[in-house]
């Protein structure tokens, strides 16, 4: 497959490529079987366009002029190629010498047969079959949905289809399910998906958290990687080192990577039996503790009824934002939609300028504004403070009105008590070995205010002062009066203004 000697015969023999500056041409571009089987026909039919048009400007001795016949001789040599590459059945080197024209027809039979049933297959419109569980029962009406299925998906044509008629008449569809391991899922076939597998570890990447890609499914596509690999074979399984710096490398989210950093740590200084599972829950564990805490407040995991404001009172006058059921305040008559308040978790505002992040609670409308990096910022900066999570502050601690967490007043005034008195206990006055008499006790209250003595009231206008709710306490000469001066209650003796009781 790879001996260019053997390729040039073919070219100047089968391909009727007799000129020697054609044949350099065609041989520079194609210079083994090999490298035929790697590119397409439309590869073919472009790389002969341009050395014709190329003859523009060549000499007339020196143009290179290819048949009709060579593009598609070329294509049936591929397309044969090809075919027996996924059937892992390619020529060896005797089998490619002794190629023929005759060879070289039946090929452009195969193939022009090929691309016919493609195209019939693709306008067919054909109904679903449904292949019954095997059991030791319904071997006929199973083999018979089978190979029907089998022939529209793989055609009837090919190495699999032989396998299948080899054991049908003998009903061994166990020892057909063999065939099929060993000639499909064989050396060949695992080394190609080992090497799909590297090419994948390569291109997978980690940015954050999308609606349809989380770090699970980039964990399990790594995954998979990994398995397809050490299916190759030992030149294509990866140890558990390689295995974290793959996954690392397609890290490019900063909060993943700062994780990754102290689980490789923690992961190095495990001195017992570990592998790459252990290093992921590390891993993860770390992660799901920033989401814990990132998930106060700053998202939602889906949209919530409160998210669509009307903006208006049902079916009154709307609001601003909305119609109601009437007349609205700024969208006019009718029913109509309110605005919905986007709070996308995939949506990243702008962020603030010069921003510094500290270990404290801010406005929510500031909070609001922050992108998705300074938040995280924010929380982190927690987290190295002692916070419990994205709210609450270390114990000893209180949030001030500015956010910040200061030392809790009420709760060292509490200890301070408490010290006081183990102290004043404790102490002792010099050579008696007795302990001090407690402190003295508070002063007495401040007695309080009499009440107020009503003003000089004559007998004349003593009625008008008083009122006309005015009466005796009882039948006594010394009977008291009851009334109201001023609008308030008064219960005494009233005197003239020589000091004579008059009631």
């Amino acid at each position: 497959m790879d001996d260019v000697p053997t390729f040039t015969a073919f070219v100047q023999n089968i391909l009727g490529v007799a000129v020697a500056r054609a044949c350099t041409e065609l041989i520079a571009y194609i210079p083994t079987f090999r490298q035929l089987m790697t590119i397409s026909e439309e590869d073919i039919d472009r790389f002969i366009s341009q050395v014709h048009s190329s003859n523009s400007g060549r000499a007339a001795a020196q143009r290179i002029v290819y048949g009709p016949a060579l593009a598609s001789n070329l294509k049936a040599l591929s397309f044969t190629l090809k075919d027996r590459a996924s059937c892992n059945a390619l020529y060896d080197a005797a089998g490619l010498a002794a190629l023929d024209q005759a060879q070289l027809a039946l090929m452009q039979t195969y193939r022009d047969q090929a691309l016919q049933d493609r195209d019939n297959d693709d306008a067919a419109t054909l109904p679903d079959i449904d292949v019954p569980k095997f059991t030791t029962d319904n071997y006929d009406d199973f083999m018979a949905k089978f190979l029907t299925v089998v022939s529209r998906t793989k055609g009837v044509h090919g190495h699999g289809a032989n396998l299948v008629k080899q054991f049908q008449p003998r009903n061994q569809g166990f020892q057909l399910h063999f065939a099929f391991v060993n000639h499909f899922a064989n050396d060949t076939y695992l080394q190609n998906k080992a090497a799909q597998a590297a090419i994948d570890l390569t291109k997978l990447n980690y940015s954050g958290d999308k609606p349809h890609f989380k770090m699970e499914d980039y964990y399990n596509r790594m995954t998979q990687c990994f398995n397809d690999l050490a299916n190759g074979g030992a030149q294509y399984a990866m140890n558990d080192h390689q295995k974290i710096q793959a996954f690392s490398q397609g890290l490019k989210n900063a909060t993943a990577v700062r994780y990754h950093v102290d689980a490789k740590q923690a992961w190095d200084d495990i001195q017992g039996p570990k592998d790459f599972d252990t290093y992921y829950n590390l891993f993860s564990s770390k992660l799901q503790q920033y989401r814990t805490l990132m998930g106060d407040g700053t998202h939602t995991d889906s949209r919530r009824i409160n998210n669509v404001d009307t903006g208006g009172r049902g079916r009154g006058r709307g609001g601003r934002f909305g119609r109601g059921g009437g007349r609205g305040c700024c969208r006019g008559r009718g029913r109509g939609r309110g605005s919905y308040h986007n709070n996308n978790l995939y949506h990243n505002p702008p962020g603030l300028p010069n921003f510094t992040a500290e270990a404290r609670n801010y406005p929510q409308d500031m909070f609001n504004k922050m992108s998705k990096m300074q938040k995280a910022a924010v929380q982190q900066a927690k987290l190295d403070n002692g916070w419990k999570d994205g709210r609450t502050p270390p114990d000893g601690f209180t949030v001030n009105g500015d956010g910040y967490a200061i030392p809790s007043r009420q709760i060292v005034a509490a200890i301070q008590t408490q010290l006081n008195i183990r102290q004043f206990q404790q102490v002792q006055t010099p050579g008696a070995g007795t302990p001090l008499p407690p402190p003295p006790p508070p002063p007495p209250a401040a007695p309080a205010p009499a009440p107020p003595i009503p003003g000089t009231i004559t007998t004349n206008n003593a009625g008008q002062a008083f009122g006309s709710s005015a009466s005796r306490g009882g039948n006594g000469d010394a009977s008291s009066v009851i009334s109201t001066v001023n609008g308030r209650s008064y219960q005494g003796h009233v005197y003239d203004a020589n000091g004579n009781r008059i009631s």
